[in-house]
């Protein structure tokens, strides 16, 4: 179950992107060609989904950055789909030729971002599944 973007959530964080990575709401809703308040409604929506960070601000001049990855998470995440999409913490380890248990807690940190969902627990090792594209 893949996390789909609508075309207007696309558009805008290309907008924050060709912005450099970070600008404020009414830079992105120029960029983008957009009216400020839906922008700045997506960008708390978006926000919420941990694809940017709020860096400060209000209303029109609230700032906002993409959200970046370490390269242990962009590791991590290319190793899960490399593998299916889905797979146990040991696999995932293995496929990225990682500690499970450095592996574990970066997971852990991912679900949180909503970047992998947990599918379980399989014979003492959790299941994993890529579930966020861009």
């Amino acid at each position: 179950m893949l996390i789909q973007l609508k075309k207007r959530q696309k558009d805008i964080l290309a907008a924050l992107k060709e912005l450099g990575g970070t600008a404020t709401t009414r830079a992105i809703a120029e960029k983008a060609g957009l009216n400020v308040n839906g922008v700045a409604q997506t960008l708390g929506a978006l926000w919420n989904r941990n694809f940017v960070e709020y860096t400060g601000g209000k209303f029109d001049e609230a700032r906002w950055k993409l959200e970046s990855l370490s390269d242990t998470e962009v590791e991590l995440l290319r190793a899960l789909k490399d593998l299916g999409g889905t797979a146990t913490t040991g696999a995932v380890a293995e496929q990225a030729n990682l500690d499970v248990a450095d592996v574990a807690q970066v997971l852990k940190a991912l679900l949180g971002r909503n970047y992998i969902r947990w599918l379980g627990d399989e014979s003492g090792d959790d299941r994993w599944e890529f579930i966020r594209t861009e």
